[in-house]
Formats: structure tokens, C-alpha cells, sequence
């Protein structure tokens, strides 16, 4: 069963590093969907699927100290560093990132629960990108080749394959930036903006823009008048 999608328009946009020009050629314009609360949900059973959880810092200086505590040594000196680590990590010295990089080992070795947390979270930063815009990049424009999609509406791995991984890890932070708005942030996103024109919305079921050398999108889209500013 398909679940119907509440989200009807596109945005357009460039990675901050693309932007500025200077290229030989225009900087490639990805065409994101925001995510509706269905959208959103059918994303985040992705991640569990794939084991993906990013665990905070505390949530791993948390399992830290409860490794050590079960350890039942002497461990008071590594619980001051740990300390040292959370709190005032710019005011370590060489001896103390050393101490800290031996038992962050230890514990990813020797302390199932730390390992799998670290495991999750690297799970996490790897997949983000590529869960997020397989499942909300629409189109491009200016890009590799002509965009398509696959059979089940998903963009296909090797559409995937042919974005630089800069471009990735940023088209994935943007979308999922734009999953978790606030309403006030929200109301504020869809607001005119002079100063990102390349963070535009625009209107799924729309006329298509003029052709470009290179661009593509899924769908017919069309530009509005309205632009996104963060």
C-alpha cells in the first residue's frame, strides 16, 4: 500500500560549497522534496533498518562510565579524565588525548555496549545522506546526466553513485534539517529571501523550466516566486 505524500512542492538547492561560481561549468541545483510526517516516518524505519542511531556525546561518556564502574578496579583517574574529556575537551594535553585515545580502544574492544553505540553512530554518518536522498532528491539540475528514478519511486544507486560524496553529506544534512523544522522555523523557511538564490520552492505539478544542458528533473516542476531562507 502507497502512502500518500502531503508535501507538493520542491526546493531548490546548491551545496554552500558549491556556491560563489568560479567553475568552468554552473554549479549543479539539486531538486529536494521535504519530507511530510509519513515521508519522515517511512526515513527514520530506514535508518532502524539499516541499525543506524547517532548517540550523543553524553550517551557515550554515560556507557564510559558505566563500563568503568562495572570494571571494579581503581579507576578513579579515568573517571576525572573522562570528566576532563566531556567537559573541557579543548584543555587536554598531549599525555591526556593519549590516555583518552587508550581507553576510548579499550572500550570499543573490551565493552559490548560502547561498541555497538560507536558501531550505530558511524552507521549513522555513513547512511544518512544516501536513506535521505534516495528517498527525497528529485531531480537536478546542471548534473552528470539526465536524472531518473527507479521502478519504486527511489532514486537508484547509480544515480547515487555519479554525486561527489561532499555534495551527499550535504544534500542529506539539508533534508534532514528541513524533517525536523519547528513550526516557527517552518513558517520562517518558506518566507522570501534575497540573499539564497539557489534555495528556491518550487511547484511539483508545475510547468517545467527551459531545458538546460545536463539537467533534469523527476517530474515537471516550475519556479516560484517565493524563495527558502534558513
Amino acid at each position: 500500500m502507497m502512502i500518500p505524500s502531503l508535501s507538493t512542492h520542491l526546493v531548490r538547492y546548491t551545496p554552500p560549497h558549491r556556491q560563489g561560481g568560479g567553475g568552468e561549468k554552473p554549479a549543479t541545483v539539486y531538486l529536494l522534496k521535504p519530507a511530510d510526517v509519513f515521508e519522515r516516518a517511512l526515513y527514520e524505519s530506514d535508518m532502524d533498518r539499516f541499525g543506524c542511531r547517532f548517540h550523543s556525546d553524553t550517551e557515550l561518556f554515560d556507557e564510559a562510565r558505566a563500563a568503568l564502574k562495572a570494571s571494579g578496579g581503581d579507576v578513579a583517574l579515568l573517571f576525572d579524565l573522562v570528566d576532563q574529556v566531556q567537559m573541557v575537551p579543548d584543555s587536554l594535553d598531549d599525555n591526556q588525548r593519549q590516555r583518552w585515545d587508550r581507553l576510548e580502544r579499550s572500550l570499543v574492544e573490551d565493552w559490548p555496549a560502547y561498541r555497538e553505540m560507536v558501531a550505530m553512530r558511524s552507521r549513522y554518518v555513513r547512511l544518512m545522506p544516501l536513506c535521505a536522498a534516495r528517498r527525497f532528491l528529485k531531480g537536478w539540475e546542471n548534473g552528470p546526466c539526465e536524472f531518473r528514478m527507479g521502478a519504486d519511486g527511489m532514486v537508484p544507486n547509480e544515480m547515487l553513485n555519479l554525486i561527489p560524496p561532499a555534495d551527499l553529506l550535504a544534500i542529506g544534512t539539508e533534508l534532514r534539517r528541513m524533517m525536523y523544522l519547528r513550526p516557527e522555523e517552518e513558517k520562517n523557511s518558506s518566507a522570501p529571501s534575497s540573499s539564497e538564490p539557489d534555495r528556491r520552492i518550487l511547484s511539483e505539478d508545475g510547468k517545467a523550466q527551459a531545458a538546460k544542458a545536463g539537467s533534469s528533473t523527476q517530474g515537471q516542476v516550475r519556479k516560484s516566486s517565493k524563495k527558502t531562507r534558513d
